[in-house]
């Protein structure tokens, strides 16, 4: 009785080590190769937000040329031509009125300026002032416009190696329940549905 059980147990050793070996050596194989992943994607050198940066910051449209969007380097100069014009304008009109008021206060009629004579003291101050914050807006706006263009660049390098694929859909799936109910000799019919969103 012994032996019978001894050789069965023998029999049962010898038929599951192969099945149990190739169980094994299948899972290292699969743990070792990534599951859905494209080997063109792992290869494929990943664009770098910091080098799109880097260019925007040193050179302004440098880093739209990077991430291949050409139409915005224009967008980008005209946007530096006219904060930069603005503080160029701003600032000379008001070194003007500001040299006028100062003259005035020390005294020196003989350098004001002649289309600026039917204006008072306190009217030439005031539009230094205007003068002067427009000014100062002018350098805000351009300074900003500075980083919208390095984060424009940043946004579109890593947007560009985001995966946008038409394959997006929405499926409804009816069925009755009839596995269950034979499965587990259920008399109610079930009724459900279900929702598959694909992307």
């Amino acid at each position: 009785m012994k032996l019978h059980t001894l050789s069965k147990l023998f029999l049962f050793v010898l038929v599951f080590i192969p099945f149990i070996a190739t169980a094994q050596q299948t899972d290292t194989v699969v743990s070792a190769t990534p599951i859905n992943v494209p080997v063109d994607s792992i290869a494929k050198k990943k664009h770098s937000p910091k080098t799109a940066a880097w260019m925007s910051a040193v050179l302004p449209g440098l880093g739209q040329g990077y991430n291949k969007k050409y139409w915005k380097i224009p967008i980008v100069y005209v946007g530096f031509g006219a904060t930069s014009f603005c503080v160029y304008w701003f600032h000379k009109e008001y070194t003007y009125y500001r040299t006028e008021y100062r003259n005035r206060l020390n005294g020196n009629t003989d350098q004001l300026f002649e289309d600026l004579s039917r204006l008072s003291d306190a009217n030439i101050d005031a539009v230094k002032q205007y003068q002067q914050r427009n000014m100062e807006i002018s350098i805000i706006a351009l300074v900003l416009w500075y980083a919208i263009n390095i984060v424009d660049a940043v946004v579109d390098a890593h947007l560009l190696d985001f995966n946008i694929t038409d394959d997006l859909s929405l499926r409804f799936y009816p069925s009755m329940g009839t596995e269950q109910m034979l499965l587990n000799k259920n008399k109610n019919l079930q009724a459900n549905f279900s929702l598959t969103l694909k992307f």
